[in-house]
Parts: structure tokens; sequence; C-alpha cells
């Protein structure tokens, strides 16, 4: 299964979506600079940290990272099922 993203999501992400995608039985790629350049995607929970990636790079401030993590999920359960 691939997965195209316009931003740069963090790696974060990637083990609990790969975890979802296996129980499936699905092989998960994520790609990223797709199409235009949206910014570093990063969990909400580092927003208000002073991370150069997030403070710099994160252009949608916070729930960006909530609400690609609940696209690519959704994404994952639909192709799953």
């Amino acid at each position: 299964m691939i997965i195209a993203s316009s931003g740069e999501i963090s790696g974060v992400f990637f083990a609990e979506w790969e975890k979802q995608a296996k129980e499936y039985g699905l092989n998960l790629m994520i790609t990223t600079f797709n199409g235009g350049y949206m910014g570093y995607i990063t969990p909400d929970k580092y927003y208000d940290r002073k991370f150069h990636e997030v403070r710099e790079m994160n252009w949608y401030g916070p729930g960006n990272g909530k609400y690609y993590d609940d696209l690519i999920r959704n994404i994952i359960n639909k192709v799953g099922q």
C-alpha cells in the first residue's frame, strides 16, 4: 500500500501506521513531497516545543498532525477492509 503526501511527515507516526497496516496484511509505504509542499507534519504534542521542524516548518499549526494521523489511519482501514 502506497500513500503519498504533499507534506514531509514525521517518522514518529510511521510505527503505529505500519502496525495497523500489518493487521490487514498490508505493507505500508509513505512517500512525501508529492505535489505542493505544505511543510513538516508532526504530532500535535510537539507543537509547543522548540524543535526546528515544528516551530519553523509546521505551517498549519496545532491540529495538523492529528488531521494527517486520522486521514492516514482511515485510508489504511478502508483499504484493509
